[in-house]
């Protein structure tokens, strides 16, 4: 049994209802006259035009508001009925209650033969509902057919952007994995126990890679690991020359279990400039990591006070690799995430992600 319906869900249902007869005022204008030709025909007597179009006007608003509302209520209220008896039904209880809510009406104003009446409303009643049920069933389809082709548009797109990251990242992966190697080849024959502790590190590096490159989106807190390996691996091939800051905002700890980045977003800035900062200078190199949370975001700085211009402002690679990074943040986020990066005035190279906090495109 139907409960009274809520004042609020009342007011809802009143609004669509409201919508549903804008859309289809052109039935209420047109039925009443068609229908008040048809009765007119052969008889001959056009001073009964307008009490026959009155009867057809108030049928129709009648019968076409009932069945309209019983459409809106069923849709609002969920009522499930078998496949093929929905319409059929909903269109019958309209026709139903709008014949004796027309019957109600036109009694306080004329005297008239009820049953004859009420036949007449019925066949009336009948074609107003089929038109409607008619209507409603072609612009249903229409919306469920636009709704499907826009699913698969949006769907289509997602598995393009989705194939554009993947390429993104495989062109990220084994430069990252060059790199590595060359620190543990580095290693071997310098020290050996190094060169075992750094396999082991890139090990780890390797682990993280394989098992997260895919994610679409991986833990802070995972993502920060694995540049702290990194740097451990690199530390270990250019010793004194390389020195790291790590300045992560206290608040990070609540909330880096549940903020998520991209995987491997972090470490290229952090390899960048070891390659373009430790690696060029015969001198010792500041990297340092600034993480720190602003509002619903986390803001990364990767810092290097490298060389100067004389050996890396141009940053020869620096571009595609910087331009790789931009482009999958601007898939993954759209306009809610920036990328900066350029030499300092002091000297030195930075380069900043600013990553949203559960916003994805």
């Amino acid at each position: 049994m139907v409960g009274p319906v809520p004042q609020p869900e009342l007011s809802k249902l009143i609004r669509a209802l409201l919508i549903e007869l804008r859309d289809s005022w052109w039935i209420y204008a047109v039925v009443p006259v068609v229908l008040t030709v048809l009765s007119l025909r052969g008889w001959g007597a056009n001073e009964q035009l307008a009490t026959v179009f009155l009867v057809n006007l108030c049928a129709t608003v009648g019968i076409g508001v009932s069945t309209q509302s019983m459409f809106v209520l069923a849709q609002r209220r969920a009522w499930t009925l078998p496949y093929g008896l929905h319409n059929p039904v909903l269109v019958l209880l309209g026709v139903a209650i709008g014949t004796e809510l027309t019957l109600l009406i036109l009694s306080s104003f004329a005297s008239f033969d009820a049953p004859s009446m009420r036949r007449g409303l019925w066949v009336i009643g009948g074609v107003a509902a089929a038109v409607l049920a008619t209507v409603g069933i072609t612009l249903d389809r229409l919306r469920d057919h636009a709704r499907k082709i826009e699913l698969r548009e949006e769907q289509a797109l997602r598995q393009a952007m989705q194939a554009k990251l993947d390429a993104l990242s495989s062109r990220m992966n084994p430069h990252f994995l060059f790199n590595s190697l060359n620190t543990v080849a580095a290693l071997i024959e310098e020290d050996p126990a190094a060169a075992v502790q750094a396999i082991e590190r890139l090990s780890q590096l390797l682990r993280y890679t394989l098992e997260r490159s895919d994610d679409r989106l991986v833990p802070l807190r995972d993502e920060l690991h694995c540049v702290r390996e990194y740097l451990e691996l690199e530390r270990a091939r250019f010793g004194d020359r390389l020195c790291v800051q790590l300045e992560l905002a206290p608040e990070l700890e609540e909330l880096a279990p549940g903020f998520e980045v991209p995987p491997l977003v972090i470490q290229p800035l952090v390899e960048n400039a070891i390659q373009h900062g430790v690696a060029l200078s015969r001198t010792p190199v500041t990297i340092s990591l600034i993480v720190r949370s602003e509002l619903q975001a986390v803001r990364v700085v990767v810092r290097d006070d490298g060389p100067g211009a004389a050996l890396a402002r141009s940053r020869a690679g620096t571009g595609t690799a910087h331009r790789t990074l931009a482009e999958r943040l601007r898939l993954l986020y759209g306009e809610a995430a920036r990328f900066e990066a350029g030499p300092l005035a002091e000297g030195g190279y930075e380069a900043t992600i600013t990553i949203p906090q559960g916003v994805t495109s």
